[in-house]
């Protein structure tokens, strides 16, 4: 009887910390958020491109952009967390003539708050990153251990990717060829600045 009960009760204290907990990936704050006009709740296409060249280490695209395929995603409505889910960041005009492209979905989260108006810039995060650099000499894949930091400016529509090899966030992995200028297990910096025509307000 003993054995029984107590087995119920540390059940009982799990499921309670996993529901306290939430999801793995759910670690920004909660907003009201407007995308294509529209605060309701339901999704809005999010599509964007470059208004820097895209830095990945040691490799620099002249642009990038968050095509309308696949689709990435703006999550609407009231006490949001996934602000939006991107599908695809590419990156063109590479050094080495290699290409860039992210794999997998990544979701970002804000992380200050914001006001009902339309001005704020809000410090985000982006969970899940992933990226393949391809090209004839070069080759590697770039895996995010941690959450990649930035900013989204609501007057300008610009979110800024910004994270700093020293961090150690970004790892590099499956290194083949690249003239030794990446090696495997070696952190590595990205940078960015995608501008969106989606109309992404938070409040």
């Amino acid at each position: 009887m003993y054995i029984r009960r107590a087995l119920a009760t540390g059940a009982a204290l799990l499921a309670t910390a996993v529901l306290a907990a939430g999801p793995a990936h759910a670690t920004g704050l909660t907003y009201t958020v407007s995308g294509g006009g529209s605060s309701a709740p339901g999704t809005a296409p999010f599509v964007a491109s470059s208004t820097s060249s895209l830095t990945l280490g040691p490799i620099v695209c002249t642009s990038a952009a968050v095509p309308a395929s696949p689709a990435s995603v703006i999550t609407t409505g009231p006490s949001v967390v996934d602000i939006l889910t991107l599908n695809r960041l590419t990156g063109s005009g590479c050094t080495g003539s290699t290409s860039v492209t992210s794999t997998g979905s990544w979701t970002m989260h804000g992380t200050t708050t914001a006001t009902a108006g339309s001005t704020d810039v809000v410090a985000v995060h982006l969970h899940g990153v992933s990226l393949v650099v391809a090209g004839a000499i070069c080759r590697f894949t770039v895996t995010g251990a941690g959450l990649v930091d930035g900013t989204f400016d609501e007057a300008t529509q610009r979110l800024t990717i910004s994270e700093p090899a020293a961090s150690g966030t970004l790892t590099v992995s499956n290194v083949s060829g690249c003239l030794g200028q990446v090696q495997n297990g070696s952190s590595i910096g990205m940078n960015v600045v995608l501008a969106t025509s989606s109309a992404l307000y938070l409040g």
